[in-house]
């Protein structure tokens, strides 16, 4: 139920024409608005310099008229005056920070702010949020469009009491593998395609132009951004478009946008699949945004061998509290993995099994390296 911006609830106390650069609302106190910023009356758009105590109420002074793409008008008294929420080149978890304190009323020691400087400064240092909310939203769903937005994702750990934060990503670490001969429980693990989710077109609307309009509407924004995936429509493989569209209200270049499209589409340019399972005391370590690789007689490919695929947990339920616990995870095979490029003085690739697994390594003009394994790529 927690909104932002907050409603306001003050009305013009008498009516203003197009040009007028001070005015003053009844109904409310100096304090329901920031000292300066902006501020929406019907389809208009202003920022303002000052606000104080007047004779009929507050008064707004240093009024800059129809900005944002808006256009200067006239209003009738009892118009409200609405303040609006803006964000100018704000990283990520300064803008979630922000929306979960201010405006959702969660305490700030039960954000694992530390966690997320250091996830976002990895792994999404290029995205700054600019954007204006100029009408009450909730809060749920604005920090879900910055996570659509961003790639990223928040859960609450109800074990550390903290809500978490991860880049939605490849690895940098080398992943366990859980099987079922050592770790899940026979007769739980299932299997479950997501046709639905599948997506071969994706179209980043961004750089909004109007934001007195829904936030979904393909007319408030300057900009799209769009990569096709032919092949996926193919008769060979799936015969017909999956198309996705994700209005990027904080998004203001193209590159951000190309960002996102391309993980998207990366991401569900295949059947997205996800499994549940069970497993007792000895595996509960594993929580939710924990990724580990599944090795199960129930997953085979085309040619029956086993798929060891890359799995990121979604969901952790303790059925028996401290004995066994149910997961559902999610494929995140197609993230892929994260290397790091090194210096020019490293030490040559040592092999395989010695190689730390976040070198990158240059191979020869086949991509392989000494040993025949696949050197590293830039993409």
């Amino acid at each position: 139920k927690a909104q932002a911006p907050v409603g306001s609830f003050g009305e013009l106390y008498a009516a203003i024409n197009a040009s007028q650069t001070s005015f003053e609302v009844a109904g409310a106190l100096v304090s329901e608005y920031d000292a300066s910023g902006t501020i929406r009356i019907g389809d208009e758009i202003m920022t303002y310099t000052g606000v104080a105590t007047s004779t009929n109420g507050i008064e707004f002074t240093g009024v800059t008229r129809g900005t944002d793409g808006s256009t200067a008008d006239e209003h009738d008294e009892e118009s409200t005056v609405q303040q609006c929420l803006r964000y100018t080149d704000e990283v990520i978890d300064d803008v979630l920070f922000d929306l979960l304190t201010t405006y959702g009323g969660i305490p700030a020691e039960y954000l694992d702010t530390t966690n997320w400087a250091s996830e976002i400064g990895s792994y999404l240092s290029l995205y700054r949020l600019t954007g204006l909310v100029t009408e009450p939203v909730s809060v749920f769903q604005i920090v879900s469009e910055i996570q659509m937005q961003t790639l990223c994702y928040l859960w609450w750990d109800e074990r550390d009491a903290l809500v978490k934060l991860k880049a939605i990503r490849g690895v940098d670490e080398e992943p366990d593998t859980i099987t079922d001969d050592v770790n899940i429980l026979a007769g739980t693990f299932s299997l479950t395609e997501k046709p639905r989710e599948r997506v071969s077109r994706i179209y980043v609307h961004y750089l909004m132009r109007d934001f007195t309009q829904n936030y979904d509407d393909a007319e408030a924004y300057t900009a799209r951004y769009g990569v096709v995936n032919l092949e996926a429509e193919s008769p060979q493989l799936y015969g017909e478009k999956a198309v996705r569209n994700v209005y990027a209200r904080f998004l203001r270049t193209q590159a951000l946008a190309a960002n996102t499209a391309t993980k998207i589409i990366t991401r569900y340019v295949e059947v997205p699949t996800e499994a549940t399972f069970e497993m007792d005391a000895k595996d509960r370590d594993y929580w939710v945004g924990d990724t580990f690789r599944i090795s199960h007689y129930l997953d085979r490919d085309q040619y029956g061998a086993r798929r060891i695929r890359q799995w990121t947990v979604i969901s952790a339920e303790e059925l028996v509290p401290g004995e066994r616990v149910r997961y559902t995870v999610a494929d995140t095979t197609l993230y892929g993995r994260i290397f790091y490029i090194m210096a020019a003085d490293a030490a040559d690739y040592p092999g395989y099994d010695a190689a730390p697994f976040k070198n990158c390594y240059i191979g020869n003009a086949d991509g392989l390296l000494s040993d025949g394994e696949q050197s590293g790529r830039i993409s």
